[in-house]
């Protein structure tokens, strides 16, 4: 599998790299730091929709105090309730009597996080209302915008995926699936125990994936809104700016409109798993029969489906870079630091991946890398283009 993927996404990369040897003229952007101590009030929904919709654009620095307020008080209510819920159900028979109360934490989670990703956009347009009101030239105004990325898409977007899905959500496989509930194997009827642990894994698997999905898509509207509205300062077109700014809260309003109405689950209900009847079913004798369950549930082993997320996860990363790099005009000597980096994080990548066989995958296993792999590959291309 190493050698395929290899082969593969090295051509996309080597496409990638050809895209973004030259420059297109435009002088590389200043940057814009503030660092104000954040409020000890919390922000909220509200303070994000009244910071984008106020007549009066709000200072550059009072919105990153705001908007790092928010997600660190986000963050770290999310993080409580899951301290909550581990520290509540340490055993499998509590796993199995506050079955509903896991359930629940997964589907709050992600409307939560959902939820905090539609305040990005929301202080996204705030952000680039300051900006465009401000008292300066176009040109001061181009390189000001940089701020927006920096703050929005670099540092809050980071920081939501490190702490949600790369956080406590990466925790939380150990904690049950390969915690409490592995653990018990041995000890509770087999058909109980399996059907509770594929359904965890479900309810985790499902909710990890749509919180990656809300914050990627986030992130690429963010970085979208971004490069629109620096590409219409940098041609001093005033109107278009507008224009960019107009169109994209209408898409957020869209965005928020469709979530309000909401939409079904599309995992079971948590009574699925504590109205689960035993029944008397030999337990297989196989030392790795909880792997195997696993798999025979999803044909996909979780170790499998967590270096697919990883690897993606790093390629969406690289390729925003080499959209950045791209845009620039080559001489910023952090950027081509970042970029030695990032050549160096691939190939360290690329040996995780060595002790993964073509051979060993299974049909759904082949399937899911050949869907992520052909993502990948798409966006390499577009960061070419």
């Amino acid at each position: 599998m190493k050698k395929v993927m290899a082969g593969i996404t090295a051509l996309a990369m080597a496409a990638a790299l050809a895209g973004c040897g030259g420059n297109d003229g435009t002088p590389e952007a200043t940057e814009e730091t503030s660092s104000s101590a954040p409020s000890s009030a919390p922000a909220s929904e509200d303070t994000a929709s009244s910071a984008a919709d106020t007549g009066e654009p709000a200072s550059v620095e009072t919105l990153e105090t705001t908007i790092e307020q928010d997600v660190e008080n986000s963050i770290a209510a999310m993080n409580a309730e899951y301290e909550s819920l581990v520290a509540d159900i340490t055993t499998y028979d509590q796993y199995r009597e506050n079955a509903d109360r896991v359930k629940a934490f997964y589907d709050k989670v992600f409307t939560d996080t959902e939820a905090l990703c539609i305040r990005m956009c929301e202080y996204s347009i705030a952000y680039a209302e300051a900006v465009v009101g401000a008292d300066a030239s176009s040109e001061e105004k181009y390189g000001a915008l940089d701020g927006l990325y920096d703050c929005l898409y670099d540092d809050a977007g980071e920081e939501i995926y490190d702490e949600t899905y790369s956080g406590f959500m990466e925790d939380l496989y150990d904690d049950f699936y390969g915690g409490v509930l592995e653990d018990a194997y041995e000890e509770e009827p087999y058909a109980e125990w399996s059907d509770t642990r594929t359904q965890e894994y479900e309810w985790w698997s499902d909710t990890r994936s749509d919180i990656y999905d809300v914050w990627s898509d986030c992130r690429s509207d963010i970085y979208g809104f971004w490069s629109d509205v620096k590409s219409e300062l940098w041609g001093d077109d005033e109107e278009k700016v507008q224009e960019e700014i107009d169109d994209f809260r209408e898409d957020v309003e869209k965005l928020k409109s469709e979530v309000s109405r909401g939409a079904e689950p599309s995992s079971a209900p948590a009574q699925a798993v504590s109205q689960t009847q035993a029944e008397p079913t030999p337990t297989p004798a196989a030392s790795d029969g909880a792997a195997a369950d696993s798999t025979a549930a999803t044909g996909i082993r979780p170790e499998f489906q967590q270096a697919m997320d990883s690897y993606e996860a790093f390629m969406d990363e690289y390729c925003a870079f080499m959209e950045k790099y791209s845009a620039s005009d080559g001489s910023d000597l952090t950027l081509l630091a970042d970029y030695a980096d990032y050549m160096s994080r691939y190939a360290d990548m690329m040996e995780d991946f060595e002790a993964w066989d073509s051979e060993e995958m299974t049909t759904e296993e082949t399937l899911y890398y050949i869907e992520v792999q052909t993502r990948i590959n798409q966006k390499l291309l577009e960061a070419a283009a």
